[in-house]
């Protein structure tokens, strides 16, 4: 089986790109080191509600067929993922965070206007910037 990605996301205006990029650090180093009581069973909630909603389409359902394939997943995996979220520990979110987040080896990538967020994203030191176009070759200054 395929290791799956790690995403997270988020809309910003631009002007608060620099910002929210210090903000989204911040929240996956929280999440490596601990997730309150009250935060871990709200994302429990959400993630057991949106599961309706995600079989409503032909092509819903179809796109749920696919990570059973790809990551070798048993065909009643949705019969019991209600429970299997239910049953997640905060002691389950850090150990998975501390596997798979790795902030040493993210790649971020932002996309606006370059004229108005690019120094800002610069002056934080994230690492390397790299400009792509829209085919994502690399753009010369």
């Amino acid at each position: 089986a395929a290791a799956g990605p790690f995403v997270a996301s988020a809309e910003v205006t631009g002007t608060k790109t620099d910002s929210s990029l210090i903000q989204f650090m911040k929240e996956l180093r929280g999440i490596r080191d601990t997730v309150s009581t009250a935060e871990l069973e709200r994302a429990k909630q959400l993630l057991m509600l949106q599961l309706p909603r995600q079989f409503e389409t032909t092509t819903d359902i179809a796109n749920q067929l696919v990570p059973l394939v790809r990551y070798g997943l048993p065909l009643d995996y949705y019969d019991s993922y209600a429970d299997h979220v239910a049953a997640i520990t905060q002691a389950d979110v850090q150990r998975v965070a501390h596997k798979y987040i790795a902030l040493d080896r993210l790649a971020i990538v932002v996309v606006g206007d370059r004229a108005s967020i690019e120094r800002g994203i610069r002056a934080l030191g994230l690492g390397e910037v790299s400009i792509r176009d829209l085919t994502g070759q690399p753009v010369r200054p």
